[in-house]
């Protein structure tokens, strides 16, 4: 709160609990509490995410979901206000499946330690995101190719998705996901030309900034046209981030 307050120093920043980790009683006033002011403000940014008792080392978790009580109050706060954003705190994956269309902007920070300034700066626009998923977010648990073997029988795990973890397996499998590995939104555009792949050298392209903010990163995926059974339909093999100015090209190496 303070880091947006200093941001944004002529707009009215209120907070609101909104729910409650511990099982306190007064539940359903936390929520009007969050909902009333929602309605009357310009944006609403709602933060959620999982309890420490959702995740942790020892044990898997059993679902991708929000709490429910989070879940709700998203789904209220985003029928009461002008735009909303969510602001999603979490170590492992989480979906919000079935109700991505009704908030306007979903802002992955993970576990950002004492990062509220970061945040604070990508939700003003101060700081342009460039961060790109490093994992698939499904629409479901059951598309996931871990889903078969966790979690194991009789205290054994059969790892069976081999070389299928992760983005290797949606795209071989051809599983449709929310957000694809690698997936990234930018407050600029960008047109990328000149791509050329060299078999002994390093890979080119010109990026061209389309936009008026600074910032972008470039990912090659590659596909064999002749695969074995065994190997992935497409894989990330490079990426290189570059600064590029409003309207400025750039040349980009791998």
């Amino acid at each position: 709160m303070d880091e947006l307050r200093a941001l944004l120093p002529d707009a009215q920043v209120d907070f609101a609990q909104g729910y409650d980790t511990t099982g306190r009683s007064d539940a359903a006033q936390l929520h009007e509490e969050a909902v009333a002011p929602a309605a009357q403000a310009d944006t609403a940014v709602r933060v959620v995410g999982l309890r420490e008792a959702d995740e942790s080392e020892g044990y898997d978790r059993e679902h991708l979901l929000l709490p429910r009580d989070q879940v709700e109050l998203v789904r209220a706060v985003a029928r009461a206000a002008r735009r909303t954003a969510v602001v999603l705190l979490n170590g492992g994956v989480v979906t919000m499946e079935g109700r991505h269309d009704e908030v306007d902007a979903v802002v992955e920070a993970w576990l950002p330690g004492q990062g509220g300034g970061a945040i604070a700066d990508v939700l003003t626009g101060r700081a342009n995101p460039s961060g790109h998923l490093a994992e698939t977010v499904p629409r479901r648990l059951v598309e996931t190719p871990s889903f078969l073997n966790f979690p194991g029988e009789q205290g054994h795990v059969r790892y069976g998705e081999g070389v299928m973890v992760g983005h290797r397996y949606h795209e071989t499998a051809d599983v449709a996901v929310r957000y694809p590995f690698g997936h990234g939104l930018s407050y600029t555009t960008f047109d990328r030309t000149d791509f050329r792949v060299i078999a002994d050298g390093p890979d080119t392209a010109t990026v061209s900034n389309t936009g008026d903010r600074f910032g972008n990163v470039v990912q090659i995926y590659v596909a064999e046209p002749r695969r074995p059974v065994s190997s992935p339909a497409r894989e990330l093999r490079g990426f290189s981030k570059v600064a590029l100015a409003p309207g400025g090209p750039g040349s980009v190496n791998w």
